[in-house]
C-alpha cells in the first residue's frame, strides 16, 4: 500500500543489477506483484528518489489471525510505505514501513496487549510450545510476593531452549521483564508485584493456555507453503534522504 502523498514507482532488479520498471502505485492505492524468494525490488518516489529496497528471502508461515497464504497456496507479504515520521526524518530516512507481521522497526508496538498478541502469533508460526513459559508465569501468579519466582537465570538450559531463544522471550519482555547481569527480572527486588502487573500475568496465562490447547489439540495444523520455516520475514532497506 502506498500511503505517501506521491506516486511510487516499482522496479524489479534483474540479474545484471538493472532496474526494470513494472508500474506505479498512486497515493492510497495498492500494488500487487508476483515474485520469487531472493528477487530484489526498488521503490522510488516520483522523480527518482529511492525510498526502499526490498528482498523477500523467506516465506512467512500462516496462522488464523495473521494469514500469509492465498487460497491457491501462494505465500503473500503485505506492507505499507509511508511518508517519513518526525523521528525518521531526523535520521534522514526517506520513508517509513508498516509491516503487520513483523513491525519495522520492532518498537512500533506501543502497548502490552499488542506486543503479547504478536508474540503469540510468532509462537504459532515457529511451532513454539508455550508449556515452559506458562510454568514460570503460573509460579509468579501463585506467589506474587516472592521475588525469587521473578528472577530467572537465562543460562538455565531448559529456559534457554524453551523460552529464551524464541517468542517466549518476547512474552516476558512484554510483561515487563528486564535483563540484568545474566538474569531476567520483573518487579521489585523485594516485596510484592503490583496488582496491575499480576493482572497482566494472569491474562497472559489465559492466552497461552488457549494457545497450548490449540497447538496440542486434534485440529489439523495449517498447510504451509513451501519454504515456510517459522523464521521468515522480508528484507527491508530504507534509504537515507541525503
Amino acid at each position: 500500500l502506498n500511503s505517501t502523498t506521491l506516486p511510487v514507482d516499482v522496479f524489479w532488479v534483474d540479474y545484471m543489477g538493472r532496474e526494470e520498471w513494472k508500474g506505479s502505485a498512486a497515493p492510497g492505492s495498492y500494488w500487487t506483484q508476483t515474485t520469487w524468494v531472493g528477487h530484489p525490488w526498488t521503490f522510488r518516489a516520483q522523480g527518482g528518489q529511492v525510498l526502499l529496497h526490498y528482498v523477500p528471502y523467506r516465506i512467512i508461515p500462516t496462522t488464523d489471525k495473521a494469514v500469509t497464504v492465498t487460497r491457491n497456496g501462494d505465500a503473500i507479504h503485505r506492507f505499507t510505505i509511508l511518508s517519513p515520521s518526525y523521528s525518521s526524518t531526523r535520521q534522514e530516512l526517506a520513508c517509513d514501513v508498516m509491516d503487520p507481521i513483523f513491525p519495522f522497526p520492532a518498537t512500533k508496538h506501543k502497548s502490552v496487549d499488542r506486543s503479547l498478541e504478536w508474540c503469540y502469533r510468532q509462537m504459532e508460526r515457529d511451532g513454539t510450545n508455550p508449556r515452559t513459559v506458562l510454568k514460570y508465569l503460573c509460579n509468579i501468579a501463585r506467589h506474587p510476593s516472592e521475588a525469587k519466582y521473578r528472577q530467572i537465570r537465562t543460562a538455565n538450559r531448559k529456559f534457554w531452549n524453551d523460552v529464551w531463544c524464541n517468542a517466549g522471550r518476547g512474552v516476558l519482555h512484554a510483561l515487563g521483564f528486564q535483563e540484568i547481569n545474566g538474569r531476567i527480572e520483573m518487579g521489585p527486588a523485594a516485596g510484592s508485584l503490583s496488582a496491575d502487573r499480576v493482572k497482566q500475568v494472569v491474562g497472559a496465562i489465559r492466552d497461552l493456555e488457549r494457545l497450548l490447547e490449540q497447538m496440542e489439540g486434534p485440529e489439523t495444523p495449517h498447510e504451509q507453503p513451501e519454504g515456510a520455516d517459522g523464521y521468515g520475514r522480508a528484507g527491508f532497506g530504507r534509504v537515507g534522504m541525503s
